[in-house]
């Protein structure tokens, strides 16, 4: 007998503590990943940043991939199906374009990220505007090794395991839940996108990433398919990843994550034209794909 014949009709209040429980265990069993830096000790500042970023990377795969797939395992009876692992030639084209849809954003993600970072949040601001540096210090950090098969350690660590783990644990796993509890899809987009974004623990980006989460929720939705979602996550964060490893490196002089204050006729243009994708592959004729739930009450036992 399927274990998950004991949690299959489970409501989905219940769903959502199953899957909070099972991410707590996970985020326990992660920790002796996160100290093996502070365990191993590097001699070379080189050293530890890139076993920092395997760390990291290690830690990922057992607190969002394990956890989505174990909630999976023990609550549906078919975990692939349920997490969208389904993939076919379709869906990786509707992949590419999120991602040329989130590229597109990008001008309105920088014009999003400087409205966030003026805002004040009385006064606790100044030690959150802290933490918001040193995060993104230590990213910096994270992509100051440069050679060639550091970038494709940084690439893999910092944007392919994201974008894989994260869309099976967010929109996989905790999208339908919150989809069935609510009982609006568009609602439930919502706020797993803005629990999504204040999981990143950056106030100062919580318009940028809710913007993206929104854009990833919906990407899964309309095809059914987490390789869509990966698909566009990966290359957003590849994109900064690669920018923010060049900037390292002298090539580039911007800081990619601060932002550069675009002029308002391109970060138009460009808005204008993700939204014109977004419509005609994904608004236009949605749920094209064989699999896809057509509304939130179907997916109470995904």
């Amino acid at each position: 007998m399927k274990i998950s014949s004991f949690f299959k009709d489970t409501k989905p209040l219940g769903r959502l503590l199953g899957l909070f429980l099972i991410f707590l265990a996970c985020t326990v069993i992660a920790v002796p990943l996160a100290a093996l830096p502070g365990i191993i000790k590097p001699a070379e500042e080189v050293g530890m940043a890139r076993l920092e970023l395997v760390s990291e990377g290690l830690s990922q795969l057992v607190i969002f991939m394990l956890a989505a797939w174990l909630f999976a395992k023990f609550f549906t009876e078919s975990p692939r199906q349920a997490l969208g692992l389904q993939a076919r030639g379709r869906h990786w084209l509707l992949g590419l374009v999120g991602a040329a849809t989130i590229l597109l954003l990008i001008p309105s993600i920088d014009w999003l990220t400087a409205w966030n970072e003026s805002w004040v949040f009385g006064p606790l601001d100044d030690s959150m505007r802290k933490t918001a540096e040193e995060l993104n210090d230590k990213t910096l950090w994270l992509l100051s090794p440069s050679t060639v098969g550091d970038l494709l350690l940084q690439i893999l660590v910092m944007a392919a395991v994201p974008a894989l783990c994260e869309e099976m644990f967010f929109r996989g796993a905790l999208q339908p839940i919150i989809q069935s509890l609510v009982r609006n899809s568009h609602a439930g987009i919502l706020l797993t996108a803005l629990v999504f974004s204040l999981a990143h623990g950056d106030m100062y980006g919580l318009l940028p990433r809710l913007l993206l989460g929104l854009l990833l929720g919906y990407l899964f939705w309309t095809t059914g398919s987490l390789a869509v979602s990966a698909c566009a996550h990966f290359v957003n964060n590849a994109v900064f990843v690669a920018a923010g490893h060049y900037y390292n490196t002298g090539a580039f002089t911007f800081n990619p994550f601060e932002p550069v204050g675009l002029p308002l006729p391109p970060t138009l243009g460009c808005t204008l034209g993700a939204i014109l994708l977004f419509f005609l592959y994904f608004v236009k004729n949605p749920r094209q794909t064989p699999g896809t739930t057509d509304s939130a009450s179907s997916t109470t036992d995904c």
